[in-house]
């Protein structure tokens, strides 16, 4: 296999090479939470780097519920003006041919105070009220309690709620231009907390078993699809963490098979999360034949896309 080698996509799109910009966190959005004359800057230039893929930044569902007071907002009712910009972002990233993804995202207990329209008082939304573990000094307790608390369970209407802005926001992207989204499903976000056992006690539809853990995105992905387009992407980014202990494993292939199932065209495995901030670096006695926590997991999974002949 080549870098160089082009990929096709089971919904048909074409990756011209196997790089890809990997999103980042800009907090780069004004007040309105659009996309302004500095993401037209930004992804101008990166439009310029022969990528196979683009990925953006953070592009949050809720605007209760920001991961940083700079992140772009999707909305399920844009103006005019709004659905303009967004035309706008899409065609200047895509400027010179390479497809860009739209990387969706719910904080969940993550959202720290001030940066939606959450207010100080009101708690952060989680599958379960598990509250964040930074550590056991009193230092780090303190700061959970502080910029995050403890979150509260999710009613079935929350839920529903979720499903719907995940599904208006990729809905957006459509609409702008772009050629598909990604579900953050990494580093501790709503998502991702659903899929882990540590964090979902939940024993309702939604948790109980890896299926049912998996069941909101499943969701997701069905109602995209219909909301969208057979050709519109629609990929998903994976936390290598929750699959690096063997009793995880078995658990975590079979919802990586579920998701296959229900659509995805690609998988993203990334690392790290507030509770594991060791994952976001490398490690002092890494080599480039030290196998990665998701190797077991990422080597059995099902392939989610072909070589382009």
């Amino acid at each position: 296999m080549l870098v160089s080698q082009q990929l096709t996509l089971p919904n048909g799109l074409v990756v011209r090479n196997r790089l890809a910009k990997a999103a980042m966190a800009e907090v780069m959005a004004p007040e309105s939470h659009n996309p302004a004359e500095k993401h037209q800057i930004a992804y101008g230039e990166w439009s310029k780097g022969c990528w196979g893929m683009i990925l953006t930044g953070n592009v949050q569902v809720s605007e209760v519920y920001l991961g940083q007071p700079g992140d772009v907002q999707a909305q399920a009712s844009p103006s005019e003006a709004t659905k303009k910009l967004w035309k706008e972002w899409a065609t200047v990233t895509q400027q010179f041919g390479t497809p860009a993804i739209v990387q969706l995202s719910h904080p969940g207990r993550q959202s720290p105070p001030g940066a939606g329209t959450r207010s100080f008082f009101s708690k952060n939304i989680a599958p379960s009220p598990v509250k964040l573990n930074m550590g056991s000094n009193f230092l780090a307790k303190a700061a959970v309690t502080l910029m995050f608390g403890t979150p509260r369970e999710m009613t079935l209407e929350d839920i529903s709620l979720v499903i719907k802005q995940f599904v208006a926001a990729a809905k957006q992207a459509h609409d702008a231009g772009f050629k598909g989204v990604e579900l953050h499903a990494a580093h501790g976000y709503l998502l991702s907390i659903f899929l882990s056992p540590q964090t979902n006690l939940r024993t309702d539809e939604f948790g109980g078993s890896p299926a049912k853990r998996a069941e909101i995105i499943l969701r997701i992905i069905r109602q995209i699809r219909a909301a969208t387009s057979p050709s519109f992407a629609i990929g998903i980014k994976f936390n290598s963490v929750d699959a690096s202990s063997t009793s995880s494993l078995d658990d975590v292939i079979e919802q990586i098979g579920l998701i296959k199932d229900a659509g995805i065209d690609f998988m993203e495995i990334s690392g790290g999360s507030f509770e594991s901030p060791n994952m976001m670096k490398e490690p002092e006695d890494a080599s480039p034949s030290s196998p990665a926590p998701s190797a077991p997991a990422s080597s059995k999974a099902p392939p989610t896309a072909k070589p382009s002949s």
